[in-house]
């Protein structure tokens, strides 16, 4: 009966170690960040946080933004906080890798964006942090099978750097869509076209270079 019960005990120890040390994926903006809307004014409860991937075959660029929201996965959503007397906020997400459904063949190995949006779809920023020196780019990290996969993976806005996004704007970079206050600040939405002016936009450009060439 002993043998029995410390057998018993010594598996739970194991999954517990295992649910202790299983991979996680923690991010974040850092305190205090100056995060708005194309005017300026800080974000409401409308927006959204996310962090997630694209499927494998399909590229967000501004001339298909009209098809992001139809290709996105979302692999974890944060929390935002907003302080009145500081004007200033932050957000934060932890998710384990072993938590997500089917993981390995949605997010594993793909480009990880920052996607902030509002439930309008009229304000945006998309983001992702490229290879530079000290940072690593954002890939989704290999999940390990076995009982008790270990580490921790750690992203903040800081590894944008440099980057500019592809749509809205941080620090000095200004990526795609339109904006009424000037920064710089450390994270801005950017204004959304209606999809009949962005589709108006698409149809009129070609003819408006081919004018320019004759």
């Amino acid at each position: 009966m002993q043998s029995h019960l410390a057998r018993f005990i010594a598996l739970l120890f194991l999954l517990g170690s295992g649910v202790a040390k299983s991979q996680t994926l923690n991010w974040a903006s850092l305190t205090g960040s100056a995060i708005v809307d194309s005017d300026g004014g800080a974000l409401n409860n409308t927006f959204v946080f996310q962090l997630g991937a694209f499927d494998p075959d399909f590229e967000p660029i501004e001339s298909n933004i009209g098809e992001w929201a139809a290709n996105w996965r979302v692999f974890d959503t944060a929390d935002y906080a907003y302080d009145v007397t500081s004007q200033s906020g932050y957000f934060t997400g932890t998710q384990s890798l072993q938590n997500v459904p089917d993981y390995p063949t949605m997010f594993q190995g793909l480009t990880a964006y920052l996607w902030i949006r509002n439930g309008a779809h009229t304000e945006y920023f998309l983001a992702s942090a490229a290879a530079k020196p000290g940072v690593d780019p954002w890939k989704f990290p290999e999940l390990d099978p076995g009982c008790c996969p270990t580490g921790v993976t750690t992203w903040s806005i800081s590894d944008l750097g440099d980057d500019t996004p592809i749509w809205g704007s941080q620090g000095n970079e200004v990526g795609g869509g339109n904006f009424v206050a000037s920064g710089p600040f450390d994270i801005q939405t950017h204004n959304v076209p209606e999809p009949g002016a962005w589709l108006f936009l698409l149809l009129v450009a070609p003819l408006v270079s081919l004018r320019r060439r004759r």
